[in-house]
């Protein structure tokens, strides 16, 4: 490896023949150079090599970007961890999408100018001096010849669409994006489109990253296709490195650093597949993030939020260890058994893949549930607050006399997923994966949907004139899923559980039917049960048939005699 030359993608960055390159961290070791400038210019040779050409792509790994800028898998790796920084177009490398049902195109444009080279033959016999500034130095390799051009990418999105809409868009924007050279006629912009074309173009903006600045850059379809016509010419201009030749100094002087190791295939791939991985599961957060309920209830938004955050601190640790070993590794001085350990481990952690599916699983199912049951309660009349704290706010208030609200009970911010990830973080790297994420049930589901279409139910009730209505998130451990809260001036004088199975025929106002009711007030009989059933405080369940006469269970003791955090099914 020592005596091999290597070639890699400038990437932006200011390579110029004669430079100096440590190949072992891949980057520019300016400011140090065996020849002056007379002894450079004197022994370039330059070819011009005019190309140019365009592709399309709807992938957004970091193996395809690599693949469009044609980037070497040892340059990919220190890319991914850190050691590289990159300029120009490259920072297309940084660029990912907002979410996973989402709709990317993206069209490169690249051309090449000229092609110069040292002529090697004429000044590879160096004196001492030459040879000392080698040996003193930490460079592996000199820039022995430079492809110039430029590269400038456009890339088009879809806002978030419906998953299934996805690979359709796609198709769709792939084939109108394609008829970009098209649009340009002897540098002249001519676009025909059809109806149908342009109400597609109006469903995606654009980005640029480019290798060179435009005078405003393209947001629009249309923008990107005048942007387009004037790039030859911003090319001839404005060329800057996109290949660089390296030769390795152990060639002109063999006490020269080397470049001895470097990292296998199989551990590249393995390393390539986490970090994407991780950036897919921050994506798919964004997709929840984007829901209203998600904005309406932060015991949702600070859980995603805080999830995303944690894998990306994750993800932040795994590039710093890389960057830390790679360079051991490319010395010799380290295995790279050392760094595959570090990615083996991930399996039994808390951020395995497995476990960080199965979490955003059990929060999209929270997500949905949450918004199944605010579409069946919502209304012009109900508002959402955001938890007890605003609850109170709003039940304090003169006009709220009554008022009922639908009551989320398990949305909880406190998560020991989220825990053991952080614990993971901070030091506790061993061990199994205990914690479990919270699965909402179907059981749970079924009654979390009947009662919130009792809630619906109730608002219609002539009893229920004059009631303010609300929807919250409070964490009642003892009923799990959902309740109904009824308030007399601010004060909770009832909890409702589960109400009314459901039968064929609608519910009569007079004959209400609950499973479970937790009664705090003996003065809101008639208020709750209606005037067919009597302020006693007994509990009716539905009967068999399909009658709507209410069924006594049993007999309570008076509503003041009973403990307040009691409920009817423990007597």
């Amino acid at each position: 490896m020592a005596s091999d030359s290597m070639t890699v993608a400038a990437l932006g960055r200011p390579f110029t023949l004669g430079m100096f390159y440590d190949a072992v961290k891949d980057e520019l070791v300016p400011g140090v150079t065996l020849w002056d400038v007379k002894t450079l210019q004197d022994n370039i040779v330059e070819t011009t090599q005019p190309t140019s050409a365009f592709q399309i792509s709807t992938s957004d790994t970091t193996e395809s970007k690599s693949s469009m800028l044609n980037i070497e898998a040892s340059l990919k790796l220190s890319f991914m961890s850190g050691l590289v920084e990159v300029e120009g177009s490259a920072n297309y490398l940084n660029d990912q999408k907002q979410f996973r049902n989402q709709s990317r195109v993206t069209f490169q444009y690249k051309a090449t100018t000229n092609f110069k080279q040292l002529n090697m033959a004429a000044i590879s016999n160096l004196n001492e001096e030459q040879r000392s500034v080698i040996e003193r130095g930490s460079a592996t390799h000199v820039v022995t010849g430079v492809l110039y051009g430029a590269n400038a990418f456009f890339v088009f999105d879809t806002k978030k669409v419906e998953a299934e809409s996805v690979q359709e868009l796609e198709g769709s924007m792939r084939a109108l994006i394609k008829k970009i050279p098209s649009f340009d006629v002897d540098g002249k912009v001519d676009i025909h489109l059809t109806e149908e074309e342009k109400a597609l173009a109006q469903q995606f903006s654009c980005k640029f990253f480019g290798d060179f600045i435009l005078e405003s850059n393209p947001s629009t379809f249309k923008e990107a296709v005048k942007a387009y016509a004037g790039l030859p010419t911003l090319v001839r201009q404005n060329s800057v490195p996109l290949t660089v030749w390296l030769m390795p100094l152990k060639i002109l002087e063999p006490k020269a650093p080397e470049l001895i190791n470097d990292i296998s295939a199989g551990l590249l791939i393995k390393i390539e597949d986490v970090l994407d991985d991780l950036k897919r599961m921050e994506t798919r957060c964004n997709d929840s993030l984007t829901d209203q309920v998600v904005e309406d209830f932060p015991q949702l938004r600070d859980g995603l939020t805080r999830f995303q955050k944690l894998c990306k601190y994750y993800s932040t640790e795994l590039q710093k260890k890389v960057a830390k070993k790679l360079p051991s590794i490319r010395e010799g001085k380290e295995d790279e058994s050392s760094l595959r350990d570090v990615f083996n481990n991930r399996a039994t952690s808390p951020f395995s893949h497995d476990e960080l599916s199965k979490w955003m699983h059990c929060k999209e199912r929270e997500v949905n549930v949450v918004l199944a049951c605010v579409e069946r309660v919502k209304g012009k009349e109900v508002q959402i607050v955001a938890d007890q704290s605003e609850l109170e706010r709003e039940l304090f208030k003169p006009e709220a006399k009554h008022s009922r609200c639908f009551v989320f009970t398990s949305l909880e911010i406190a998560d020991p997923c989220l825990d053991a990830m952080k614990n993971y973080l901070d030091g506790c790297e061993s061990g199994s994966v205990a914690a479990e994420p919270t699965y909402i049930s179907d059981h749970v589901l079924d009654e979390m949907r009947n009662t919130a279409d009792d809630f619906k139910k109730m608002r219609s009730y002539k009893e229920s004139a004059g009631y303010k209505y609300f929807i919250a998130a409070i964490v009642d451990k003892k009923h799990p899923g959902a309740s109904i809260c009824t308030y007399h001036n601010g004060i909770l004088i009832n909890r409702v559980v589960f109400v009314f199975s459901h039968r064929q025929a609608p519910f009569a106002s007079t004959a209400l039917s609950f499973a479970l009711i937790i009664p705090l007030l003996n003065s809101v009989g008639s208020v709750l049960f209606g005037s067919g059933s009597g302020s006693t405080g007994s509990e009716f369940s539905a009967g068999g048939g399909s009658g709507m006469e209410a069924q006594p269970q049993k007999q309570l003791p008076l509503l003041q005699d009973l403990p307040s955090d009691q409920c009817v099914s423990d007597i």
